[in-house]
């Protein structure tokens, strides 16, 4: 199955898919962005919280892929610092952070692109966010330019 949202916005997806042989649904979700953008922007802050749910101190590894990212620039910020994909982020328990991924145009293009940035704890899946972004291409700005030609005549309409 497959839904594309109407209007931009922020949306918490969860779904149950029953298989036959499990004996329960399988809960899955997914944090969903979209980006409807004006053709003039270049860059987009998506701010997301970063937590660590587990009884301990934990690592949280954030990895970030997706599709259609050619002409786009990515960079991820953890509190006050920017990160590497899989770099660890130590967090105590139930402790949960402020944290940005930063994305600029490198492109006149129009965009359809999808980001998806995970959450991992010793490579076990924790949440994720998918930001999608839409802009139509840029169109260059040209100023109307009259020529006269010299044995053309010109008329004048009042």
């Amino acid at each position: 199955m497959q839904w594309t949202p109407k209007q931009g916005g922020h949306r918490c997806l969860r779904a149950n898919i029953h298989i036959e042989t499990l004996p329960e649904a399988l809960r899955i979700g997914r944090n969903l962005q979209v980006i409807e953008s004006e053709a003039e922007r270049t860059r987009w802050q998506i701010p997301f919280h970063l937590g660590n749910p587990e009884a301990e101190r934990m690592p949280v590894a954030l990895e970030i892929g997706g599709e259609n990212l050619d002409g786009l620039v990515a960079h991820m910020i953890v509190g006050p610092r920017m990160i590497q994909p899989g770099e660890q982020i130590w967090l105590n328990p139930g402790e949960e952070v402020d944290a940005q991924l930063l994305v600029r145009a490198r492109t006149a293009d129009a965009i359809a692109s999808v980001h998806t940035i995970e959450a991992f704890i010793n490579r076990r899946f924790l949440d994720g966010i998918q930001i999608e972004i839409h802009r139509p291409a840029m169109i260059a700005r040209v100023s109307e330019q009259v020529k006269l030609v010299a044995d053309e005549s010109l008329v004048i309409v009042r």
